[in-house]
């Protein structure tokens, strides 16, 4: 199934009662009604709201110090689905005391979903960027971020430019490129507290095959940010 994604990448430990209590919450609110949640697939267990806190705030152990031949830190996910909102939900942090970890929260809807509540799932991702400290974010057609993908996480390279993207400051920083996303003639730019907003069109579908819009920010920025490479932090 096509589905437009809202990805958000953290440095944030989200594993926080207040933090499940405001995801889902917000999710209610927006009339997402979960059907199914869990840690792996396939999803078996009925959503309630204070099971979906319970398992989203659990944790193991999850990093592994080579030298000391022992996991020495933690990890926690989540999935879900609302199946009448064709949305599914995945999440990931790991705590590791020798290393700063890059966490992320997915949203996949349908694309017929997301254009009948275009303004206001973003509106939701606005909110999930400050409620989750996101480092990077963005909201694209998964056809366009597959048609990008290069091997390296985001905290070594640029993902690419898609429809929505988020920007904070620390990663303007981190990536060099704030005078190219400042210079740049996006659609629409929003200016938030941590950081920056910028969307490539009106209309993500408009970034579904390969377009000049896509091509040209890719351009402006410069290829090379798009490549994996080491970073000192």
């Amino acid at each position: 199934m096509s589905e437009i994604m809202l990805v958000i990448f953290t440095y944030q430990t989200f594993n926080k009662k207040y933090i499940a209590e405001n995801f889902f919450d917000t999710l209610s609110e927006s009339g997402t009604v979960i059907s199914k949640i869990g840690l792996t697939e396939p999803l078996k267990i009925k959503y309630s709201r204070e099971k979906a806190i319970e398992l989203w705030c659990s944790e193991t152990e999850g990093c592994y110090d080579l030298e000391l031949e022992k996991m020495v830190g933690k990890t926690g996910c989540f999935m879900g689905k609302a199946e009448k909102q064709a949305l599914f939900i995945h999440s990931h942090w790991w705590e590791c005391p020798n290393k700063k970890a890059l966490n992320f929260i997915i949203l996949s809807f349908s694309v017929k979903i997301f254009l009948q509540k275009k303004w206001e799932l973003t509106s939701i991702f606005k909110h999930y960027i400050k409620l989750f400290n996101g480092e990077f974010g963005y909201i694209t057609h998964r056809f366009s971020k597959d048609r990008q993908h290069v091997t390296g996480t985001p905290d070594l390279r640029l993902p690419g430019v898609f429809w929505c993207n988020y920007y904070s400051n620390e990663y303007l920083a981190l990536m060099n490129c704030r005078e190219q996303m400042e210079s740049f003639d996006w659609w629409k730019k929003e200016d938030m507290e941590e950081g920056t907003m910028i969307f490539l069109s009106e209309d993500p579908k408009d970034l579904v095959e390969p377009n000049y819009l896509e091509d040209n920010a890719r351009q402006h920025f410069g290829e090379e940010v798009f490549l994996a490479k080491e970073r000192n932090r």
